[in-house]
């Protein structure tokens, strides 16, 4: 098969899309004149449509890495916290001191289950804790967001006494239910990637398929 320089010209623009998605030359030319007809006899044409019927796929752009969040626990307690707030891993209230910890009155959930009409005497944006099932809290892109979702607001469910607290990381790409608090923690917590079924305990008793999670990670 030959082709004339103003043939090798025209189809240019049609064989520059084959080296910007990897395509070497030898595999260029083996894709461009392997299993060639007896006859070729319009040797630009038959080029042209093979040009274009076997341009490579694009090649999709590398997933950027995805740096793992680490979350630790205190050696005494089994408390969860960032490596900031466990120097010498060994939590702030094991080490005598006070952790700071949001008034759950004040603290406004992404999401929360109560009983029908349970806030309808209520006023504002605010209300009582006593009553609430579960909240549920999705991690932000701040950089606050590991202190506050991850360790305040825990402690300060678990204080007010909400059964179950319901924690979307989409750092992780993981949920974690929190649940039975007692003296300001919450005493168990499961932590389940997306894609997996999740039991969220009494008061709430269901089962949370979060499969559809999937969807909005990376």
């Amino acid at each position: 098969m030959t082709l004339s320089a103003a043939d090798c010209a025209a189809l240019a623009p049609l064989a520059e899309p084959w080296f910007e998605r990897g395509v070497t030359d030898d595999e260029f030319v083996r894709a461009m004149t392997g299993q060639l007809p007896p006859e070729v006899l319009h040797a630009a044409g038959f080029a042209r449509r093979r040009l274009r019927d076997k341009l490579p796929p694009e090649v999709e752009a590398a997933a950027p890495e995805r740096r793992p969040h680490m979350l630790l626990e205190c050696v005494v307690c089994r408390t969860p916290g960032p490596s900031e707030a466990l120097p010498g891993g060994i939590c702030r209230t094991c080490r005598g001191e006070t952790p700071p910890r949001p008034d759950p009155c004040r603290a406004i959930p992404d999401g929360i289950l109560a009983p029908v009409d349970h806030f309808a005497d209520e006023w504002g944006e605010r209300g009582a804790p006593e009553g609430v099932l579960m909240v549920v809290e999705v991690t932000s892109h701040d950089a606050g967001t590991d202190r506050r979702d991850r360790v305040e607001k825990p402690a300060g469910y678990a204080a007010a006494g909400i059964p179950v607290h319901l924690l979307v990381d989409r750092d992780d790409e993981s949920v974690t239910v929190h649940y039975e608090p007692e003296d300001g923690r919450y005493q168990h917590l499961v932590t389940k990637p997306y894609g997996t079924t999740v039991e969220l305990p009494e008061p709430v008793g269901i089962t949370l398929d979060t499969e559809q999670l999937k969807k909005y990670a990376g």
